[in-house]
């Protein structure tokens, strides 16, 4: 505000008038002694280099002082320069407001023109605690308004309004300006995203303000705990869903602090920095799908624990693991099988029962016929061995474990059958058998041959006929 006094020495009028940023003082007119004053214009700038000018001379031998220390008046481009006119400034800090900036004079000192101006007030608020969010932690030791005020006189009182409450304070000489919420108060505000204002109003009347938003989670109940859902239904992957995507779910304790998010990463696995950013639903559930492609190396390694990382808009973490283990093979099948050293099965073997060790598997096949193991033994009867044919005999191993796993597979030349001699029926004569009979020149053996798999049945020997049939496996009657 400027206030504007004009006197002459012949009769006393005095006007009061308002002066603000870029206002004019005009001529007046007066029937007693006139005198023609040329336009004395006061210019003001809220910039960062504010500038009082004197844009226009009166006469000559008119003279202008300053009395702000750091403001200096000058004169129109092309107008003479009055006597007391200095060269240009700026106007950067004014110690107080309504100053008596001009004082201007003409040449007789009939006329006098003073000038009272006010700067422009203003407010700034700094951002709390950096980044204009408060933590937990932050929140711990209450809270601090800071700014700078402008044209506002030292001790001007202020009021920040947070969420619908008031907090008084007033400025500084150097201008400066705080305002405290100790914890106390602060928890007494809701977490989320307030509008906090500051206001004051100056000595001509002008209210000025400043405001920003402040994200406020500072209670602890806002920062949430994380839980987790097994992994698969008994808390194992086994190898069909580690060759699968895999959907990680939860639940969040709460989830209506601003800027909540989650990640879930591997703290065993190749991946273990990976992080996978989960959905957090509207009912405080969250999942997170793990591509079948990250699967392998996602739960590699000795270690398989999960890391959930919680996060808001005030840098409040969380932090929460979660166990879980894999079966990614079965047990390797172990058998003790005693046929001898060449694992033959004879027929003289097959007259009795065949039974056997096995381990790792669930079920055994053998010519078509399944047989279980009772604490890892599995007993083949007789007839199933004399039924099987001469050859390498194959088995199928059936394997399956608690956790969902299961394989079958094929062991080749699990053992040999020999159970079965070439027959044949012969009708031989002492003379084929290279024997001599002293019963008939014409006597004859009739019988069926039957050998363990010599390949040369019937050779002609110079032995009795019972060592003959006893080396040649021969069962046969003489006729």
């Amino acid at each position: 505000m400027s206030t504007v006094k004009t006197s002459r020495q012949h009769r006393q009028v005095r006007d009061a008038a308002t002066l603000n940023a870029a206002d004019t003082l005009l001529p007046e007119t007066h029937n007693v002694q006139p005198v023609v004053v040329e336009p004395l214009n006061l210019s003001f700038s809220t910039a960062t280099a504010d500038t009082l000018s004197l844009s226009s001379l009166y006469a000559a031998g008119q003279t202008a002082d300053t009395a702000l220390p750091t403001a200096t008046l000058y004169s129109a481009s092309g107008l003479v320069s009055p006597v007391g006119i200095a060269a240009e400034s700026t106007l950067s800090s004014a110690p107080a407001v309504s100053h008596t900036a001009v004082a201007a004079t003409d040449a007789s000192h009939g006329v006098v023109h003073a000038a009272t101006v006010n700067t422009a007030a203003s407010l700034t608020m700094d951002a709390v605690s950096g980044d204009n969010a408060v933590s937990y932690q932050e929140g711990i030791y209450g809270l601090v308004f800071t700014g700078h005020a402008s044209g506002l006189a030292a001790d001007t009182p202020l009021s920040v309004t947070l969420g619908g409450k008031h907090f008084d304070s007033f400025v500084n000489a150097d201008g400066s300006w705080h305002v405290s919420l100790n914890d106390q108060q602060l928890a007494t505000l809701s977490d989320g995203v307030y509008s906090a204002v500051v206001t004051a109003t100056s000595a001509s009347g002008q209210l000025v303000s400043a405001s920003s938003n402040v994200t406020l989670i500072t209670h602890l109940a806002s920062i949430p705990n994380v839980t987790f859902d097994n992994v698969t239904s008994d808390n194992v992957i086994n190898i069909a869903e580690s060759q699968q995507g895999l959907v990680l779910t939860g639940h969040l304790s709460t989830h209506s602090a601003p800027g909540q998010s989650l990640t879930i990463a591997s703290a065993g696995g190749l991946d273990s920095m990976k992080e996978y950013a989960a959905t957090i639903h509207s009912d405080g559930s969250w999942s997170v799908a793990i591509p079948a492609a990250d699967m392998a190396n996602f739960i590699d390694g000795d270690e398989h624990r999960l890391v959930a990382t919680t996060s808001d808009a005030a840098g409040n973490h969380n932090q929460v693991s979660f166990e879980f283990s894999t079966q990614l093979q079965l047990p390797e099948v172990y058998y003790e099988l005693d046929i001898g050293g060449d694992l033959t099965l004879s027929h003289q073997e097959a007259q009795h029962d065949l039974s056997f060790y096995i381990d790792g598997v669930q079920s055994i096949d053998i010519n078509g016929k399944s047989y279980t193991p009772t604490d890892g033994m599995v007993t083949v009867p007789s007839a199933d061995l004399l039924a099987l044919p001469d050859g390498p005999v194959n088995a199928t191993v059936h394997q399956a474990d608690s956790y969902g796993n299961s394989a079958t597979q094929t062991l080749s030349n699990f053992f040999t059958a020999a159970t079965h001699g070439t027959q044949a029926a012969h009708t031989l004569s002492a003379a084929d058998l290279g024997l001599q009979h002293t019963d008939s020149s014409h006597a004859a053996l009739m019988g069926d041959a039957q050998h363990s798999g010599d390949t040369s049945y019937y050779q002609p020997v110079s032995s009795t006929l019972a060592d003959l049939l006893t080396e040649q496996h021969i069962q046969a009657t003489l006729i």
